[in-house]
């Protein structure tokens, strides 16, 4: 693996990112407000690509803009869930963000520091990865339709189960395999921005149907 073919495949994940922020916010005083929180949570992914490229930072040193993106992104995901939920679930969530805020900064400051915050983002990965699982048992028994794919909210679940049940793997046995087995850590982590590009495509898909259920004019019953 080449650092120019992984840089590539950084540039193309960023895109989509890029064009799901633009996306997300147009005709914004119309978008639902799942689509402007996904929105948000790409954008946050932007802007610290374009802070990693701004600001001269040095080997491990871009591991620390990268934990602070993910761990907004994870509070982002959380509104995003409880939204979803129908505004249920408020007390666990605001406690798992919590908490998972307050690992995240203990991590990077005492315990792996500036190295790859591996502790942080598999939690982070396995947390969303329970978030999805809930939506989906909520969206099968408590409204069973048979056009699921006319909710924008759909998608994105499933952008987000692909990518966290993905990484949850990665993030868990990277170090081992790369500090122990000595295996090229470009791999592994091209195998992540590729699952990103395939969560974004997914994403993009979903803002789609939100927009043609916008043009369409039609709405659809909300998960109680």
């Amino acid at each position: 693996m080449s650092i120019n073919l992984f840089l590539k495949i950084v540039e193309i994940s960023e895109g989509f990112s890029f064009v799901i922020s633009i996306l997300a916010f147009s005709l914004f005083t119309r978008r639902s407000l799942e689509t402007k929180l996904v929105g948000i949570f790409f954008l946050l992914d932007v802007l610290t690509f374009i802070f990693i490229h701004v600001v001269p930072l040095h080997g491990k040193e871009i591991n620390v803009p990268q934990t602070a993106c993910g761990t907004f992104q994870f509070l982002v995901a959380t509104t995003l869930y409880y939204v979803a939920f129908n505004r249920k679930y408020k007390k666990p969530l605001v406690i798992v963000a919590s908490l998972l805020f307050v690992l995240s900064i203990s991590n990077l400051l005492f315990l792996q520091g500036f190295d790859m915050n591996s502790y942080t983002n598999s939690l982070t990965s396995f947390i969303i990865l329970v978030y999805c699982m809930v939506y989906w048992y909520r969206l099968m028994v408590e409204l069973p339709v048979q056009q699921l794919h006319r909710f924008p909210m759909f998608w994105f679940n499933s952008a987000f189960l692909i990518f966290s049940a993905g990484t949850l793997f990665l993030y868990l046995f990277a170090a081992y395999l790369t500090e122990v087995l000595h295996n090229d850590l470009l791999i592994y982590w091209s195998f992540h921005n590729i699952l990103s590009i395939v969560q974004r495509i997914v994403i993009m898909i979903g803002l789609w149907q939100d927009l043609r259920n916008i043009k369409l004019g039609s709405s659809l019953p909300q998960v109680r």
